[in-house]
């Protein structure tokens, strides 16, 4: 600040020669008065030391203001600095300000837009609830359809079971005429084998004696030939004596004889082993006959069950055919069930991807609140920074102002060295003590307006850090929100673009939904791994095919046990043969049961075991449950039960607690030797007066705690 003391600080020099000029005339006028060299030479001489004392303090006067000047240099080249930076400071505050501005009205236009965009998405909604309702009205149609299609399947599936009824019973029938056929033919085979053993002991019989022939032919061969050769002999005994006796002529005939009774044997032994291979040929048309029998038999059994299967057929065509005259888009009983199928699962995933939507929508609308939530802070951000812009505006108008008055400042105190600069440094001779005293109080207050200065400078340069910092936070959290922005802009779009597909989607399953149709070619029928309903289906089977075999291994017990019989008495056995398989049958089930009760029992127990190994870790007692002896001898044992507690912390064996359920489902204390010696007052305290067993065991267990760990 500049200060009123700088123009008599100016005037200063002159002032000075002024006084010189005075006492000039002063000591020419004493020269005249006095008119004494000596006095004047000396007067002189000291006047001429107070002149060169002046001198010299004029000339550290005019170090102190070339010093002066140096720093007012000093000073002006950091205001031209600081000018410098305050002019890149309001340029880049200007930026700021366009480029703030410019971001302004794109968060605004960009707000406007979210709003619209927040609008429409409400319209959206709007209609996705009209959607959804209309949906759901759609599936109720839809369930409704199902139901009465479900009503017509169980009029089917009854008429099915009535009809499965006549079937079963008329295989009851088929299977007592198959019973009844199979012992016919049962005997029949038996009379067979009778006869294939009879015919087989004749051919036994008949190959001994083909043996027998065979060996009696060889011998007879044997003998053939002996005499073969003894006629050849004879012949040529004959040929050498032609006047042979007559009794070589009778052995001759009598070898003859022989020969042709040997000859006679051995077209007997020719002729039986033709019967031998007869009899083979037989035994093997006898075996072909019985496997053509058999084939027949189970020709026999096939045809009657494809007969069987072939009036199940029929008869399930017939009804199917009357169930399917009111459908319109079903040829076979399969499409029909898999169109329930297929309507029960598409009603099922329509169900749940609408809940899926609404659950989308309201995650939407959650986001939606927040991004309007965001929206609204960004705004408040926005405002805030344009608060500080003009804040940071009006203290750099302030700095500007204090500069403008630092360069006054910095002129008039050049002003000041000039006018010392041009002033004459010779003074007058006169006193120079109140001129030295003014210049000394002139050079303090410069020097104070320097540290002035100085001061208001560096709370400048702090005063700009401090802005430039402020600035660039600013510029942070413009960033910061505009990024914000930029997210939340991003966010609509993929809301929006979500919304978008999330609505077609929901357009096409209602449309399909409405139509009630699938693509066959597209559609595929998910098959669980383990789908209950097939291990439903494939335990009855299992348990029809275990029945139907316990059956058969009865109904072959009883035909053993009635081969013998009559085929009179068949009838009642067949009875008691089904009487016997369904004995088996439910044998097979109450075994079944058996395992799975024990297998219940042993989970429960283990169940039971971990629950009181629990309970005892976790609450410090264990529970026992035994019957009470009074219900026990009034045969009331599984009514009245007593709880016993043994506690974890016990000091004592008999330290058990017994307790008692009464009618109302409360819970009495047990009185004993050990509660009334050492829990009387716990039991009055806690029981008696405020009824509560909990804070009762809890203090007990507490008191034995805290006896068993005290040191």
């Amino acid at each position: 600040m500049s200060r009123p003391v700088d123009q008599p600080s100016a005037a200063k020099p002159r002032d000075l020669r002024q006084d010189l000029a005075i006492a000039a005339q002063q000591t020419t006028k004493k020269r005249k008065v006095d008119g004494g060299e000596n006095q004047e030479k000396q007067y002189l001489a000291n006047k001429g030391s107070k002149i060169q004392e002046l001198e010299a303090e004029l000339k550290l006067s005019q170090a102190e203001t070339a010093h002066l000047s140096q720093q007012l240099e000093q000073a002006k080249s950091t205001t031209q600095t600081d000018a410098e930076r305050l002019a890149t400071i309001q340029g880049e505050r200007d930026f700021l300000n366009s480029q703030r501005s410019r971001e302004r009205l794109d968060t605004e236009k960009q707000l406007s837009q979210a709003e619209q965009k927040i609008l429409s998405l409400r319209k959206d909604l709007r209609h996705t609830e009209d959607a959804k309702t209309q949906a759901e009205e759609q599936a109720h149609l839809s369930m409704s359809e199902a139901n009465s299609t479900k009503s017509q399947a169980a009029n089917a599936a009854a008429t099915h079971r009535r009809q499965l009824q006549q079937l079963q019973n008329d295989l009851q029938l088929a299977q007592h005429d198959a019973q009844q056929a199979e012992q016919q033919s049962t005997s029949h085979i038996r009379r067979q084998q009778n006869r294939i053993e009879a015919m087989n002991q004749q051919l036994e019989l008949l190959q001994q004696q083909l043996r027998d022939v065979s060996e009696e032919a060889e011998l007879h061969n044997q003998q053939r030939m002996q005499a073969e050769e003894k006629v050849a002999a004879l012949q040529l005994q004959g040929d050498s004596a032609s006047a042979a006796p007559s009794d070589d002529s009778i052995l001759l005939q009598n070898l003859r004889d022989e020969l042709a009774a040997q000859c006679a044997d051995v077209a007997e032994a020719r002729r039986l082993k033709y019967h031998v291979r007869n009899t083979e040929v037989l035994q093997e048309q006898l075996h072909a006959a019985q496997l053509r029998a058999e084939a027949a038999e189970k020709q026999v059994t096939q045809a009657e069950q494809l007969s069987l299967q072939l009036a199940e057929l029929q008869s399930r065509q017939e009804v199917w055919d009357k169930v399917l005259q009111g459908l319109s888009g079903a040829e076979t009983p399969e499409n029909v069930l898999i169109l329930l199928e297929s309507l029960q699962t598409q009603i099922l995933k329509s169900t749940e991807l609408l809940g899926q939507k609404e659950n989308q929508l309201a995650k939407q609308a959650g986001e939606l609140q927040q991004t309007l939530k965001e929206l609204s802070e960004n705004k408040a951000a926005l405002i805030a920074q344009a608060s500080m812009c003009e804040q940071l505006s009006t203290s750099q108008s302030r700095l500007e102002r204090r500069v403008e008055l630092l360069t006054k400042e910095r002129d008039s105190l050049k002003q000041i060295l000039t006018l010392y600069q041009e002033e004459d440094p010779k003074p007058a001779v006169a006193d120079g003590t109140p001129q030295r005293a003014a210049r000394a109080a002139h050079v303090a207050q410069l020097e104070d307006t320097m540290a002035d200065l100085r001061s208001q400078y560096e709370a400048g340069q702090q005063e700009l850090a401090s802005r430039e910092i402020a600035a660039q936070n600013s510029l942070s959290q413009l960033t910061a929100a505009k990024q914000q922005a930029a997210e939340a802009t991003g966010l609509l779009k993929t809301l929006q673009k979500v919304y978008e597909d999330q609505s077609k989607e929901l357009a096409l399953l209602q449309e399909r939904l409405g139509k009630g149709e699938f693509d066959r070619s597209k559609t595929r029928v998910i098959h669980f791994k383990h789908n209950p309903e097939a291990e439903a289906v494939e335990k009855a089977q299992q348990s029809k095919c275990s029945t139907l075999q316990a059956e058969n291994t009865a109904l072959k017990g009883q035909l053993q046990k009635l081969e013998g019989h009559s085929a009179a008495a068949a009838a009642g056995s067949i009875d008691v043969a089904v009487q016997e398989a369904q004995i088996t049958v439910l044998q097979h089930k109450v075994a079944d049961l058996e395992k799975a009760k024990t297998r219940l029992s042993q989970v429960f127990k283990a169940q039971i075991a971990g629950f009181r190994e629990a309970c005892y870790q976790m609450f410090g007692y264990q529970v026992d449950v035994v019957a009470e002896a009074a219900a026990v001898k009034a045969g009331k044992a599984a009514a009245v039960s007593l709880y016993t507690l043994t506690p974890q912390h016990a000091d004592d064996a008999n330290a058990k607690l017994q307790f008692r359920m009464n009618r109302e489902g409360k819970m009495q204390l047990v009185t004993s030797h050990y509660v009334q010696n050492r829990l009387s007052k716990e039991v009055e305290t806690f029981i008696d007066r405020f009824n509560s067993i909990a804070a009762f065991t809890a203090n007990y267990t507490m008191e034995q705690f805290q006896k068993q760990t005290q040191c």
